[in-house]
């Protein structure tokens, strides 16, 4: 077999790791059958295709290889969380090392657009970057609702996920109109669904918002999965 060939199919094997780690942070708040990290990214690959009208110069199918590599390290370092006391310093340092050896299995060409993209969605400062961390937390809170549903299903309670919800923490750091857009109906969703099933128990969001304050959430410092 072609050398190349080799490498190819090495990192294809390394990526498909991500197939089977669950992310973690689903595991720590005890979810049952959690998402997998290549689930979430899949998901967030789809969401260019529905974000349409606010592109403008923006680069479609940058933004879609940015959601499909973003967290493509972790088939190496695995899904470091808040929860693992692992400073974003390091947590950098490991996943650019683990980039750069994924890299090292493609020809020089592929592996210096993955480098590329990879350095792109770390340093935050281009609008296809930016947005694609719109998609990354717009996943997590709609995952965190999509969770509250099919655990009420599984066992009649409904675990308070208000932390993915923090206004403050979270929803704020969504700037695409479209996105919010999207944010504000699960939202209201979410609002309904508790309100008619759990209607003695409201998670601490919906309270503040019946007491008419602001709704700020849980104050929960790093919130990711």
């Amino acid at each position: 077999m072609a050398p190349m060939a080799v490498g190819k199919l090495c990192f294809l094997e390394e990526a498909g790791k991500l197939k089977r780690l669950d992310r973690r942070g689903w595991i720590i708040k005890g979810i049952d059958k959690p998402e997998t990290i290549s689930g979430h990214m899949y998901r967030m690959s789809l969401m260019p295709l529905l974000i349409l009208d606010k592109f403008g110069d923006m680069d479609k199918d940058k933004i879609i290889k940015l959601c499909l590599i973003h967290d493509l390290a972790e088939c190496i370092v695995g899904d470091i969380t808040p929860h693992d006391n692992v400073s974003k310093e390091d947590k950098h340092e490991r996943e650019t090392s683990a980039i750069n050896y994924l890299a090292s299995l493609l020809p020089n060409t592929q592996s210096a657009e993955l480098k590329e993209l990879f350095d792109e969605y770390e340093d935050q400062k281009t609008p296809e970057a930016q947005l694609t961390k719109d998609f990354d937390i717009f996943d997590m809170v709609h995952q965190a609702f999509e969770y509250e549903k099919l655990e009420f299903v599984r066992t009649g309670i409904i675990p308070d996920l208000s932390e993915f919800f923090c206004q403050n923490k979270v929803l704020s750091r969504i700037k695409n109109e479209e996105v919010n857009d999207l944010v504000s109906e699960i939202v209201n969703q979410r609002d309904k669904f508790w309100k008619e099933n759990n209607s003695n128990n409201l998670p601490n969001q919906l309270k503040e918002k019946d007491n008419s304050t602001q709704i700020e959430g849980d104050q929960v410092v790093n919130i990711q999965v």
